[in-house]
């Protein structure tokens, strides 16, 4: 069995998932109170572990406002993985390993010679919440999650875009994967454009 749980700042959102069938289906669902991640030691409440007790993996889902995207280029004779660990230390100058990488997102975009590849990170203390004895945790994202529920059939681009949180976001999708995303704070109001090259999101005036 897998359990996911979604660590909305309002509540958090719980299930039990049966993998035993060729399509997963969920065995059972759950609303809890809402987890104050900055105020206690571990996200896993005696509510919460009980709940989980019978699940082999518990995937915890951060909500946006406790994680940052980043988006940067990279050219095709850069190592990847020692380029994203030079740019998550610009993320904290002044401490280098505050942030651990989530989500990997690789895009298939190539604009001026260089491709593009994103990441969300998190603190890493947060990420030590989340784990707890005796239970098999990891932990995603919901932009991550939102964008990888999308499966296109064609190889025509699929635009998906909305507002997590304190972020809002965009991405192209298509059979060949996912093709650009952005992601950006939200302010008064937010624009999305879609351009050749892909999509883009910024935060405009009074909408």
């Amino acid at each position: 069995m897998l359990g996911t749980m979604y660590l909305h700042s309002k509540r958090t959102v719980a299930a039990i998932w049966d993998l035993s069938s060729a399509a997963p289906c969920i065995a059972d669902y759950a609303d809890f109170d809402s987890v104050d991640v900055a105020e206690v030691d571990n996200i896993f409440t005696d509510e919460l572990k009980n709940y989980f007790a019978k699940c082999d993996e518990v995937r915890v889902i951060l909500h946006s406002n406790n994680f940052l995207f980043h988006r940067f280029p990279i050219s095709e004779s850069e190592d990847v993985n020692s380029r994203a660990a030079f740019e998550l230390g610009l993320l904290s100058p002044l401490d280098k390993n505050a942030y651990a990488i989530v989500d990997e997102l690789p895009q298939n975009i190539v604009v001026f010679g260089s491709k593009y590849m994103a990441f969300t990170c998190a603190k890493r203390e947060l990420l030590n919440k989340c784990k707890v004895d005796g239970m098999n945790t990891t932990v995603t994202t919901d932009i991550a999650c939102d964008i990888r529920s999308v499966k296109p059939l064609s190889q025509k681009p699929v635009i998906i875009a909305g507002i997590r949180g304190n972020k809002a976001w965009a991405a192209s999708l298509s059979a060949k994967g996912l093709g650009y995303a952005d992601v950006v704070g939200v302010g008064v109001g937010v624009g999305v454009g879609v351009g050749v090259n892909g999509v883009g999101v910024s935060g405009v005036g009074v909408s």
